[in-house]
């Protein structure tokens, strides 16, 4: 009998080993698998989502009890784009499910880091996540490099199921996430070299997307980190600020598509500010014209409007008789052309800037009080000016139209704050001892190789 129980027990510790480690390979492979395979991000998420509610069932006290006051403030926040879109469609008197699609990815990344956040793995999850980061970019870089003509918009790159600004913008965004996992000082001068040229072949393939928006998002995020990083003396500050000058100069000069969308963007804002030519009809001048309608939208809907219900040429034309069907339909067919005015579009003023602080802002706050741990604030560097990033390119770009994109900004949050959570409260506890008894954890040495 005593054999049985014993061998019971080694069966349901290997089964929660084997569990664990799906989940969290899962978890690892979507900075791959997100811009290589149509639907892998949401199918990774659902799936991980589901192996994470069976484990939180099984012993709910564990995950939700004695938690920190920052972790369930990480909660709220990942909850609020379905709790903003929800308030929103009720006060509206209606109820779209579709609506409900892209913010409720949010929620499912709210489970996942329930588990995660109480694992003895967080911290390894995020390292692997990072790495994988810069694997993914390169890989989707070279796929673009090679098979651009078959799937190229025009004179921009794209992929089967990617469009150029989703492709421009999610490319440098994992590329940001991968540059943290490069050490030159730890690793072999091979593995570095593979890393950096891996780097720069991912804002390479950014430059072919030729989405303006990310590349002003990259060189401010860029400069951001020259002027905030504590690595850097005043001198090195001033070397990476020349080479970040030179090298944009080096790019204008050498790619003729880069050349011709800059020049394109001065001589349309340059149109528009002299009133000459035909400069209500340039790239600029449209954006300025979708801005108008959904300034009036923002005006007229409180509580915010849905796509499904975007108003016809006629009632726009009532309140700006100088949109043309033309404008109207890129603004029905196309969106807002920017992630913030899209929010506020959406779901009205008020609970458009509580959904953008949620998703953008918080973050930054989650990292000040990180910060505070040296240790944990050298894991968690990318994250501030992955902040940085979104926020720059949602002037000029929708970041969550796509419900992959959410999908993945979701996870990436997630798997960012488990791990700060994680370190947290284990400091916090350290003096009432391990708040994660053996029965709980998935190897006894986990603590002592973590």
């Amino acid at each position: 009998m005593f054999c049985l129980t014993k061998n019971a027990n080694a069966t349901i510790g290997r089964m929660k080993i084997i569990n664990h480690s799906i989940i969290s390979f899962i978890l690892v492979t979507i900075p791959i698998g997100f811009l290589l395979l149509k639907g892998y991000c949401n199918a990774a998420l659902i799936v991980a989502t589901m192996l994470a509610i069976a484990k939180i069932i099984r012993a709910p006290s564990v995950y939700l009890t004695n938690r920190s006051t920052l972790f369930w403030f990480c909660i709220i926040s990942l909850c609020t784009p379905i709790i903003c879109e929800s308030f929103s469609q009720l006060l509206r008197g209606e109820l779209i499910l579709r609506s409900l699609d892209g913010p409720s990815r949010f929620i499912l990344a709210a489970v996942v880091l329930i588990y995660v956040s109480r694992t003895n793995h967080a911290n390894r999850i995020l390292d692997r996540f990072k790495k994988n980061a810069l694997i993914g970019a390169s890989v989707a870089a070279l796929l673009v490099i090679f098979l651009s003509q078959a799937y190229a918009r025009g004179d921009r790159a794209a992929t089967y199921f990617v469009d150029p600004n989703s492709l421009g913008i999610f490319l440098a965004f994992l590329a940001i996430i991968g540059y943290s996992s490069i050490n030159t000082l730890e690793a072999s001068i091979a593995k570095s070299s593979a890393k950096i040229i891996g780097l720069g072949l991912a804002f390479y393939a950014v430059i072919e997307a030729g989405t303006r928006a990310a590349w002003l998002a990259v060189l401010v995020t860029f400069l951001a980190y020259i002027f905030t990083a504590k690595r850097f003396s005043t001198r090195t500050r001033l070397l990476l600020l020349v080479f970040a000058v030179s090298t944009s100069w080096a790019i204008y000069v050498s790619s003729d598509l880069v050349r011709d969308r800059t020049d394109l963007f001065y001589e349309n804002i340059s149109r528009i500010s002299e009133g000459t030519g035909n400069y209500k009809n340039n790239s600029i001048g449209i954006r300025l014209r979708l801005l108008e309608i959904d300034i009036d939208l923002i005006k007229k809907h409180p509580f915010g409007i849905s796509d499904e219900n975007f108003p016809e040429l006629g009632d726009i034309q009532t309140r700006n008789p100088h949109i043309t069907r033309k404008i109207w339909e890129i603004r029905k067919l196309a969106g807002s052309h920017a992630e913030i005015v899209s929010q506020l579009v959406k779901k009205g003023p008020v609970l458009g800037l509580v959904s953008v602080f949620s998703l953008m802002i918080f973050p930054l706050i989650f990292y000040s009080k990180a910060k505070r741990y040296p240790d944990l604030e050298k894991s968690l560097q990318p994250l501030p000016y992955l902040c940085i990033f979104l926020v720059v390119s949602s002037i000029g770009a929708e970041i969550f139209n796509l419900k992959m994109n959410s999908s993945f900004w979701g996870i990436t949050l997630a798997i960012f704050y488990s791990a700060g959570i994680n370190f947290i409260e284990q400091s916090g506890n350290q003096s009432r001892g391990n708040i994660f008894p053996n029965k709980y954890a998935f190897r006894s040495d986990d603590r002592k190789t973590n």
